[in-house]
């Protein structure tokens, strides 16, 4: 069984010594250079934030109104972004 959600949080909080939280939110237009205002360039960029900040980060918040706007096809990034989260 999983342990429940705050012993899980405070035991992340504590192995990384942060509450620092990642907020996931792709903007197509807000997109740096190099990554095309599309799918692509947003699961690309997101998958780059998360590669960098997981080490670090006590938890990852994607914000679901963001990835809902895109479709179905939206929700199919989320999905592969939250498999790179580990539990």
């Amino acid at each position: 069984m999983t342990a429940p959600y705050l012993d899980r949080l405070a035991a992340r909080t504590a192995a990384t010594r942060t509450v620092l939280c990642v907020g996931v939110d792709p903007d197509p237009a807000a997109l740096p250079a190099g990554f095309p205002p599309t799918l692509e360039g947003i699961e690309a960029f997101s998958r780059l934030v998360l590669l960098a900040a997981l080490p670090h980060a006590a938890a990852v918040k994607p914000n679901l109104a963001f990835f809902e706007a895109l479709g179905s096809a939206g929700i199919a990034v989320l999905e592969r972004l939250r498999a790179l989260v580990p539990p």
